[in-house]
């Protein structure tokens, strides 16, 4: 009977799927025609089951990027089974979209239907302060969140307490947006819990002549504007000119630290392309060796980079005495480029006294390091592609060349009990498995959790060859894990290799 009722519910699953497969609703060209009300209508009569919408494939999500009429909106909100709690990515909900869409109707019309404007995506962002944060708030936005009751004077606790007029300033060059703020209600002179002004805030996304206005208004500027704009944005780094003025003109302090004991250098080593601003610092008399509250200095962020100049402009300020020094986890500076970092520099560090032969906290050595790095072909969003991945996987094997010359013993046992094969295990790569086939890996070492490598490989692989690679090597398929499950039962559970159909026979123990 249940087998039944679960194939009745695979069956249906199965037609709905169809159903919205052939829908012209979920079709992005359908859309960007701009349908009719009617269209829109026939479509949705032909069947459509909007509570079994998929993420961005969704004719609401298409509806608003595409800017259809409201009354279009409006009838598509008011279908049975639409939600309007619905995540649709990196936790946001359809008002989040909208919103930074600048879609004014399609925001009137979701908080219309009881959308939750407090709502806090995975960032932490309100779609008014997505909106905001994304450079995207218009006059005509911020109204018809008042319309609704919005609290403009709301501080948002995700954002350091910060406003709307401070979220908001780093993209609003000529002040257009924050001015109408201040005249709905807001001060010039908002700041942020940690005393962050608008100035400040501003200097995140730097702009001279939006300075200079902002000073001419009587807002000013703290320490912290330096080290707010050496921050930056996730992509976006300020320029040269930028650092200048602040130091230059505006008479900021180069040395100051923040909160967290961080002084410029440790946000600019992150960024790309920077060796002319780190000069500039270095010249300021920044130091390159200053550890932050984690025990983390500039110079072991670069280490970390993939823009070796970077760390080649900090290498004669850096004391070379501190070449070993760990951060609170327990990592030093070869292991921080070991993870992330240039072959170069791991081989700088290694031919400079590095020592190899080092674990973290976690009991960790510096195999543990590499083999978690190893670049993956990129996935739901993560990974590398194409001739980047070449480049990347060059750089990890040149590290694994680096390391085993200087010693490090890849068939010692990490914290968790793992071996370098449980470890390439979870990265699926068959070359991987071949460049470790030169060490004496224990191949049926259980970890901590009663696992092998050949476990983790069937429970995780999407390449048989894997697999055959563990058992040609003398992986014992009689092996059991903690809870009575062989290599067998586990590679049978494998969604992906179910989908392949391929013959598990020689897992059998």
């Amino acid at each position: 009977m249940k087998k039944l009722i679960n194939l009745g519910v695979g069956v249906l699953f199965l037609a709905l799927s169809t159903l919205h497969a052939q829908s012209k609703l979920i079709e992005q060209d359908f859309w960007k025609s701009q349908p009719s009300l009617a269209s829109v209508k026939a479509e949705v009569n032909k069947g459509f089951d909007f509570s079994k919408t998929v993420s961005m494939q969704d004719p609401i999500v298409y509806a608003i990027r595409n800017e259809a009429a409201p009354e279009v909106l409006t009838y598509l909100l008011s279908q049975p089974g639409v939600d309007v709690k619905k995540l649709i990515v990196e936790g946001r909900i359809y008002l989040h979209l909208a919103a930074n869409a600048g879609q004014v109707a399609a925001v009137d019309a979701l908080l219309n239907k009881g959308s939750d404007m407090y709502f806090l995506d995975g960032n932490g962002h309100t779609a008014f302060t997505f909106a905001g944060f994304q450079g995207h708030l218009t006059p005509e936005m911020i109204d018809v969140f008042i319309k609704h009751g919005i609290d403009l004077k709301r501080k948002y606790p995700a954002k350091d307490d910060a406003n709307i007029l401070l979220i908001a300033i780093p993209y609003d060059k000529d002040l257009t947006i924050t001015s109408y703020l201040v005249a709905k209600g807001l001060s010039w002179n908002s700041v942020d819990k940690y005393g962050h002004t608008a100035f400040d805030h501003a200097a995140k996304v730097g702009d001279i002549k939006q300075f200079e206005k902002l000073i001419q208004l009587g807002v000013k500027p703290s320490d912290d504007a330096l080290l707010i704009a050496a921050q930056g944005t996730y992509r976006s780094a300020n320029t040269l000119e930028i650092f200048q003025y602040l130091v230059e003109n505006l008479k900021l302090n180069a040395k100051a630290t923040d909160k967290e004991g961080k002084n410029a250098l440790h946000y600019i080593a992150k960024k790309r392309d920077q060796q002319e601003v780190v000069n500039y610092f270095i010249g300021k008399g920044v130091d390159v060796n200053k550890q932050d509250l984690s025990g983390t200095s500039p110079f072991f962020i670069a280490a970390g980079g993939k823009n070796f100049d970077v760390v080649q402009a900090m290498w004669s300020s850096f004391q070379k005495k501190n070449i070993n020094i760990s951060n609170a986890k327990g990592e030093t500076i070869l292991m921080n480029a070991v993870a992330s970092g240039t072959a170069e520099t791991v081989a700088l560090l290694l031919e400079n006294g590095a020592k190899a032969k080092v674990t973290d906290a976690r009991g960790n050595t510096l195999v543990y390091t590499l083999l978690a790095s190893f670049p993956v072909e990129r996935k739901g969003g993560r990974g590398f592609r194409g001739t980047i991945i070449e480049k990347e996987r060059a750089n990890f094997y040149a590290k694994m060349d680096l390391l085993q010359k200087a010693g490090v013993d890849f068939t010692k046992v990490q914290g968790n009990g793992e071996t370098a094969y449980h470890l390439a295990a979870t990265k699926n790569n068959l070359e991987l498995l071949k460049h470790l086939a030169a060490y004496k890996i224990p191949i049926n070492q259980k970890d901590n959790e009663g696992a092998t490598a050949l476990h983790i490989a069937a429970l995780n692989t999407d390449d048989v060859a894997v697999l055959h690679y563990f058992v040609d090597k003398g992986a014992d398929v009689t092996q059991q894990t903690d809870f009575g499950e062989t290599a067998y039962d586990l590679a049978k559970e494998n969604e992906t290799l179910k989908k392949k159909h391929v013959n598990l026979d020689f897992l059998k123990p």
